[in-house]
């Protein structure tokens, strides 16, 4: 399959099941759009497997996995391994090739992929550590990547890109309580699972909705950390990133805005909305566009306590 077409069914992807990201990415250069939607395909690939039914998607993931454990240190040899797994298709063959070129850490990739696989199981969470680093698992290792794709230099940027990311999953996980418990998920750091279904009990559907409004003060921390590094992106891509945030932050204000509703399914910020909400940050595009980031980095300190249950892990805050 040629390199155009990948990167056209990326951007359908991106579209269809990412539109939030889409839209950011309108902001970004050409080259960085071309990697972030290879990027985003290959996520969604990855979570469509963990969602999948049956063992076919949790076997991918373990073979994936298995190849990438065999061969460190010699990545550049691993086309031909991919070509061989025959649990994969034509089409996710390629598309594992494609990004590999991206040329993006392996053990970040790894980290990402423990975190999927652990989704293929009964997923229940009890404590806010376990809940954090799920979260960067599976999506503080998006932002980790993302600086690479974006040519972050600092190493601060990457442990705010890991908060910026943490803070959009736990926002995922207020969306989707109703959907993950049909799966038998449980992200909220309670045990409410047995009795989160559409016709909850009044006690019930209070107590989850307690468990989520403070799910959403904790990624609102983090949302304010991964905000600060933006500022250490090259000045191309800020604006992007910002939009990023400001639309995903949304979601858990419309959550909020629509009472903590969860029973009633997923909530979602509608086009208009996104406009309004980029035409309202043109500001902050010019303060982007005219700071430097080695001014705002003698300003600031990433603040470790963030990264408290993350210790050990690549591109945290030790």
């Amino acid at each position: 399959m040629p390199n155009e077409v990948i990167e056209s069914l990326s951007k359908t992807t991106l579209f269809r099941n990412g539109k939030s990201f889409w839209f950011a990415s309108l902001f970004l250069s050409k080259r960085s759009t071309r990697d972030a939607v290879i990027l985003y395909a290959f996520c969604r690939l990855l979570d469509d497997w963990a969602d999948g039914g049956g063992d076919a998607g949790p076997k991918k993931l373990s073979d994936l996995i298995d190849l990438f454990n065999k061969s460190a240190g010699e990545e550049d040899n691993l086309t031909d391994q991919i070509l061989s797994i025959k649990s994969f298709s034509q089409g996710e063959k390629e598309l594992v090739i494609e990004f590999l070129k991206l040329r993006l850490s392996i053990p970040i990739l790894l980290q990402l992929l423990q975190g999927l696989q652990e989704d293929t199981e009964r997923a229940l969470v009890e404590e806010e550590s376990q809940l954090i680093v799920y979260a960067y698992r599976v999506a503080g290792t998006v932002g980790l990547f993302m600086t690479q794709i974006l040519g972050a230099e600092s190493e601060k940027a990457k442990y705010h890109a890991v908060d910026l990311g943490i803070a959009m999953q736990l926002t995922n996980v207020c969306r989707d309580v109703l959907e993950d418990a049909s799966m038998g998920r449980r992200y909220l750091p309670n045990g409410f699972l047995p009795s989160i279904t559409a016709t909850a009990d009044l006690k019930t559907r209070e107590n989850v909705k307690d468990c989520i409004r403070e799910t959403l003060t904790l990624a609102d921390e983090y949302y304010e950390s991964g905000v600060q590094g933006i500022d250490y992106l090259p000045k191309r891509s800020r604006f992007a990133v910002y939009m990023m945030s400001k639309i995903y932050r949304h979601i858990g204000v419309s959550i909020l805005n629509n009472g903590i509703s969860w029973w009633e399914g997923r909530v979602y910020v509608p086009a208009y909305k996104k406009i309004f909400l980029t035409l309202s940050a043109l500001p902050k595009a010019l303060h982007y566009l005219l700071t430097s980031h080695a001014f705002r980095e003698k300003e600031r300190k990433h603040n470790a306590k963030l990264h408290e249950f993350l210790h050990g892990l690549p591109g945290v805050h030790q």
